[in-house]
């Protein structure tokens, strides 16, 4: 294989690291979102109807620091 066939393959390489490094950012902040919707989803159904059948709890406990900047209602 020559140097220039060898650079383009690399090249093609990490050109398809940076799209799924990118897919995977978005996945995790998507996963986040859908996180920190539930708990407030549950959080509001706890303290109108007592019901815990939507959402869930902070399970994670990490509402505080991520959720906050994530506010779910701020979100298009």
């Amino acid at each position: 294989m020559t140097n220039r066939k060898a650079g383009f393959l690399m090249f093609l390489i990490f050109g398809a690291f940076l799209i799924v490094s990118k897919a995977d950012k978005q996945d995790l902040v998507a996963a986040e979102f859908r996180y920190c919707s539930d708990v407030v989803i549950w959080n509001t159904h706890q303290m109108t109807d007592g019901s815990s059948d939507y959402g869930h709890p902070d399970y994670k406990g990490i509402y505080d620091d991520v959720c906050k900047e994530l506010e779910p209602h701020d979100q298009p």
